[in-house]
């Protein structure tokens, strides 16, 4: 059973509303068709994700507080800004674009071999 919410209560969805409930997930998919993604949307939007997030963040140890910083901003890129810290970023993925692409590839070869062992 599916159930919608009308007012205060939960009721069963008719097949209308379900109809409706599909077709906003199609929509989700792809806005512009409602078609799902083909293969080159889903590699634009993952480069897009993976330029989204920092490898490593870079801060600056014991050096002018960010506040004068801003606020002398002309002077203080002249002045030492501290001890450059470079850390990984713990939420970066284990793997870059490139090699997300690349380990696609040899699982997409390993499947065509698969189905042409079977004839």
């Amino acid at each position: 059973m599916i159930y919608v919410r009308r007012g205060t209560s939960c009721e069963i969805a008719n097949e209308e509303e379900i109809q409706v409930m599909l077709n906003r997930r199609m929509k989700y998919l792809h806005p512009l068709s409602g078609e799902p993604l083909q293969l080159e949307e889903h590699l634009k939007q993952l480069k897009i994700l993976y330029e989204k997030i920092e490898k490593n963040h870079i801060y600056y140890q014991n050096g002018i507080s960010t506040g004068i910083s801003s606020f002398l901003q002309s002077i203080t890129q002249m002045v030492m800004k501290g001890e450059k810290i470079v850390e990984p970023n713990p939420f970066y993925p284990d793997e870059s674009y490139e090699q997300f692409v690349s380990r696609m590839i040899v699982e997409k070869k390993k499947k065509i071999e698969r189905v042409l062992d079977l004839y």
